[in-house]
């Protein structure tokens, strides 16, 4: 089935002459379609997958209502391809086949990272704070010690220094992959055993910036090749970064989301979330610590490996 994209202009000679082009050119692999009129788009959304919506800039509220995967966006000034989530910047009056390639190329990354997902044999959990609390270290601890006392797991850290200047870890998986070398014994050289825990672990990055060697579809990439060891879960407690670990909320099983009662900023990484793709929003199991609820990780723990 060939891949849906709209675009939506109230100019009608430009969006079908766009849309004529875009078909002859890349006609083989996808559906362009074109709509003057926000209703018309809607009704059409409704009714079908849609991949992808290429507009202008005076459409961005109208079109990000409704839950595509892209956003492309046809600029009046040339400022090279920009990205913000899922809107993307583009300068419109350029060949058309360099808007399409770009397109093109950033669904085939989303095919091709959602199918490496699937085929993983270790679910894949994110611990997440948007905020980080006193004691968000301790609830995690908890967290861990309480799935592996049933489950097979592989506990990664990624937060920016809790493995400063260690020589074993992340930052050592960062320049394999960089070089094309990443590899399952590779991996395995850089986990090693908590005995406090009990579990294997991954520890972070040898200094902060070696995250700045990848991009935020690297980092996802890597953690994506460490699921494939056999664990029956691997799970990653993430720094703060909305946009560093987009794709692995995309990518991940399960979203854990942990905050106290008063932390208002969880609201917004739901409201960015839903920007990005509402479906991930069904992922997320929110966590209000209670330190009255001595059972509250115990159900935590109980509810996901039930479900």
């Amino acid at each position: 089935m060939k891949t849906k994209i709209c675009v939506y202009d109230t100019d009608f000679i430009y969006g079908k002459k766009f849309c004529n082009a875009a078909m002859r050119i890349m006609g083989s692999k996808y559906i362009f379609m074109y709509f003057k009129d926000i209703k018309s788009l809607n009704e059409f959304k409704v009714e079908n997958d849609v991949k992808a919506i290429i507009t202008n800039s005076n459409h961005i509220e109208e079109v990000r209502e409704l839950d595509v995967d892209f956003y492309y966006i046809l600029t009046e000034n040339d400022q090279g391809f920009l990205k913000e989530g899922k809107i993307k910047y583009i300068y419109k009056y350029q060949k058309i086949n360099k808007i399409l390639e770009a397109i093109d190329g950033d669904i085939k990354k989303m095919k091709d990272s959602l199918k490496i997902a699937n085929e993983k044999k270790s679910k894949l959990i994110v611990i997440y704070a948007p905020e980080k609390f006193k004691d968000y270290e301790l609830v995690t601890k908890k967290f861990i010690k309480a799935m592996s006392k049933k489950n097979n797991i592989l506990y990664v850290r990624t937060e920016e220094y809790e493995n400063y200047k260690g020589n074993i870890g992340f930052s050592n998986l960062i320049y394999q992959f960089k070089e094309d070398n990443l590899t399952m014994s590779s991996i395995k050289h850089e986990i090693i055993n908590d005995n406090v825990l009990g579990v294997d672990i991954l520890h972070s990055v040898a200094y902060p910036e070696d995250y700045n060697v990848i991009n935020n579809m690297d980092f996802c990439n890597i953690l994506n090749q460490i699921r494939d060891i056999e664990y029956e879960y691997v799970i990653v407690s993430l720094d703060e970064s909305y946009v560093k670990n987009q794709y692995l909320f995309i990518d991940s099983d399960r979203i854990i989301l942990i905050r106290e009662p008063d932390m208002k900023v969880a609201n917004i990484f739901k409201s960015y979330i839903k920007s990005q793709n509402s479906k991930e929003l069904k992922k997320i199991t929110e966590i209000v610590i209670d330190k009255n609820d001595k059972n509250q990780i115990k159900d935590l723990v109980k509810g996901l490996t039930n479900g």
